[in-house]
Formats: C-alpha cells, sequence, structure tokens
C-alpha cells in the first residue's frame, strides 16, 4: 500500500493536542486539546476503510475475520500491557478499583462506565467501529455495491444523521456530560465514518478527490477555520450543543483531505512551504509513535514519571514540567513500540498477512 504523505504529520498533531489538554498548562490547548481525539477518530476511519477497500481492489473480496484479527495483534497486546501498568500504579499509590471497572476495560465498554485508564474510552469506540465497518463493506463486497454503489455513502451518512439525532435527544432529556453524550459509542462513531466516506473517495475516486481538495483548497481553508474555531473559545466538550461534534469533525476531515493532497502536490511539509523538511519529517516520525504516546500519556508516563521528576527537582517551573511530561511520553511511547507493538506486528503479518499488499501505516 503506497504510503500517503502527510498523515502521520496529524498523528502527530492529534496525541500533541491530546498530551497539552492533559497537561493543562497553556489557555489554549486546554480548551482545545481534546479535539485531537476526533482528529485521531477521522484519520482511524479514513486509514482502517482503506485496509478494506484496497484488499477488495486487489482480491475482488474483503475477510472480516482476518481484518478483526489483524486489528487484534495492532491493539491488544500493548492495550492490555499499559492496562497492567495502571493496576500497578493504581495498587501502588492506594487508589480503589473494583472488577467491574477491570472488565469494561477488558471486554471494551469503558466508554458506558468506568474503567481503569479513563482515555481509554476512545478505544472502546474504534473497537465497536471495526466490527460495524468489517460487516458493513464485507456485505457491499458480497452484494457488488462497492466500486460503482453509493452503498457505502449512503451508509456512512445514514451513521452521522442517527448519531446527531440521538445526540440531541440525549442532551435535550440527559444534559451533556462525559458519560452521557461524550464517550457513548452510538453519539460519537459518526465521526469514524466520516473518515470512512472521505477514504471511499479517495480510493475509488482519486482523481476527482484530489482535482477538487486543490482547486479549491483557500475556500475550504477558511471552512475549516469556521468550523473549528468555536472548540477554540469554549472549554470543554459539547462545545456549541450536539451540533459542535458534527462541525468538529467535519473541520477536521476537510483538512485532513487537503493536507493530504497538498502533501502529495509538493511531497514535503503539508503544512506548507515555510516549515523546514527536517522539522515535518521530526514530527512525522512522533506520529507513528502516537498510539502508545496516547496509552501511557495520561496516568503512567504524565503523572507518574514526570510528576515525580517535576516535584523533586523543578517544584517551581511549569515550563519545565511541560518538558517533562511531553519528554516522559514520547520515550515511553517510542520504548513501548518497539518491544510490544512492533513485534506483534511482524507476528501479524507471519500468521496473518494482508491479502495482496503490505500495509505502511502500522494501522
Amino acid at each position: 500500500m503506497k504510503k500517503i504523505p502527510g498523515l502521520d504529520f496529524l498523528r502527530a498533531v492529534a496525541i500533541m493536542l491530546v498530551m497539552l489538554y492533559h497537561c493543562q498548562v497553556f489557555p489554549l490547548t486546554s480548551r482545545a486539546g481534546w479535539t485531537g481525539v476526533d482528529l485521531f477518530f477521522v484519520l482511524s476511519g479514513f486509514l482502517v476503510s482503506g485496509l478494506l477497500f484496497k484488499e477488495f481492489q486487489k482480491t475482488g473480496s474483503v475477510k472480516p475475520f482476518r481484518f478483526l484479527i489483524r486489528r487484534g495483534f495492532k491493539i491488544y497486546p500493548l492495550f492490555y500491557f499499559v492496562l497492567l501498568l495502571h493496576l500497578v500504579y493504581f495498587t501502588m499509590h492506594g487508589r480503589p478499583f473494583s472488577n467491574g471497572n477491570i472488565l469494561a476495560e477488558v471486554f471494551f465498554y469503558q466508554n458506558y462506565r468506568p474503567g481503569i485508564m479513563t482515555i481509554s474510552w476512545s478505544l472502546a469506540v474504534e473497537e465497536h467501529f471495526y466490527i460495524l465497518l468489517a460487516l458493513t463493506v464485507f456485505i457491499a463486497a458480497r452484494t457488488g455495491r462497492i466500486k460503482n454503489s453509493l452503498f457505502i455513502p449512503f451508509a456512512c451518512l445514514f451513521v452521522s444523521l442517527v448519531c446527531l439525532g440521538l445526540r440531541y435527544y440525549t442532551y435535550w432529556n440527559y444534559g451533556i456530560g462525559i458519560y452521557v453524550i461524550h464517550f457513548p459509542t452510538h453519539l460519537r462513531i459518526d465521526s469514524l465514518a466520516f473518515g470512512v466516506l472521505l477514504s471511499y473517495w479517495f480510493n475509488f475516486h482519486h482523481s476527482a478527490f484530489m482535482a477538487f481538495f486543490k482547486r479549491f483548497r483557500w475556500i475550504l481553508c477558511l471552512l475549516i477555520a469556521g468550523l473549528l474555531a468555536p472548540a477554540f473559545f469554549d472549554n470543554g466538550p459539547g462545545y456549541t450543543s450536539p451540533l459542535g461534534y458534527t462541525t468538529l469533525y467535519d473541520g477536521y476531515g476537510i483538512l485532513m483531505c487537503l493536507v493530504i493532497a497538498s502533501a502529495e502536490d509538493i511531497r514535503q511539509s503539508p503544512a506548507g512551504r515555510g516549515l523546514p523538511l527536517w522539522a515535518y519529517r521530526l514530527i512525522s516520525k512522533l506520529g507513528t509513535y502516537s498510539y502508545a504516546i496516547y496509552l501511557v500519556h495520561y496516568i503512567i508516563a504524565g503523572p507518574w514519571v514526570a510528576g515525580f521528576v517535576y516535584s523533586k527537582f523543578y517544584p517551581d517551573g511549569k515550563l519545565w514540567y511541560v518538558v517533562v511530561y511531553l519528554g516522559a511520553n514520547i520515550v515511553a511511547g517510542i520504548l513501548l513500540t518497539k518491544v510490544i507493538e512492533q513485534p506483534f506486528l511482524t507476528l501479524r503479518e507471519k500468521l496473518f498477512p494482508q491479502p495482496g499488499f503490505r500495509p505502511v501505516h502500522p494501522v
């Protein structure tokens, strides 16, 4: 599978937003950093559905069970290892947890009831999405409704409208809360569906996709600013009512497409010609470790490691805390990726190779 320029760069942007949000030092990222998860959702929907679309293009079919097994090799080993680290941390610090909290994490329903890790709610949304995606694309492939049909676009639109309607129903009846409207799969999966829609356009109508986003890039930049701006002036999720989640993933989805179109055109920084190529490559490299960094940043490498260093050596310097916090997260993410994630991905390719191609993005 040909590497899509710019997507690792966006992964790095997403993980930096999330880390700085939880760091709660800079006002801007303390307000809007949480939106990095929505950028991750759009990227995940785009990349993971792209695996199935490419498989269909090369083999004429899709194998949903193989797809889910391969996702398991990517997600589970590192996830359960970090979950074990959290249990050790909680035990050492006398923080109570129940068997129900553990079960919620183990079986990925921690976005409907409290688990252990807090930030893993987004992984539950993605796990549920993988199952729905595999089933939908399999049905479309078996019935001949992928390439020359509107089945996939209509399915994505249906999911988006249902989620939006359910968000409004929940908002009017129960208000806004993280387990009420921000975490549940049935209220957040539309951001992933939008990534699928864009991936369908990119993979099956590539020339039209590239032409559109190159021709209208400046108009779309203004649209992105309008869609994303409200998140930077509010204090948390659900910033402008349930419609805010929709405008948020629309903005990030369009941004992703502009990055793809621009990066494929100029073959350097998708952020513009002003960013040095070495800086772009370094940031993009960080994006390849984003999954591991995301898992450890909230408690393990953040409060546990950075908090200790900060309290012992730099008790009066917030800037030093940010430096140590980011450094600890990045180093821990790199180590865990190389020691746990990559060996399992290598084993995955030996036992369950992707039919027709080997992806270059670690998805």
